[in-house]
């Protein structure tokens, strides 16, 4: 995916959760997208938060979720 569809993605899943789950989306966004965000720098994670519209310090959480990803998976 380009970093426009990462973006609109990121911010379909944030604007689809309930208020109390927008955090644990974008977790799981770092994590379903790994291997499109591997090689992203923490910087690049923070400014796709903001392409977004979410705060720049949502990147860090997509970041840490990226290497998170290689030890757990997507529940069905």
């Amino acid at each position: 995916m380009t970093f426009a569809e990462l973006a609109r993605e990121l911010g379909r899943m944030w604007g689809a959760a309930p208020a109390t789950d927008k955090t644990v989306q974008v977790h799981l966004f770092g994590i379903r997208h790994a291997r499109d965000l591997q090689g992203y720098t923490l910087r690049e994670c923070c400014d796709l938060a903001e392409a977004a519209g979410r705060p720049k310090s949502m990147g860090q959480e997509i970041h840490k979720m990226i290497k998170l990803s290689k030890f757990v998976k997507e529940a069905p």
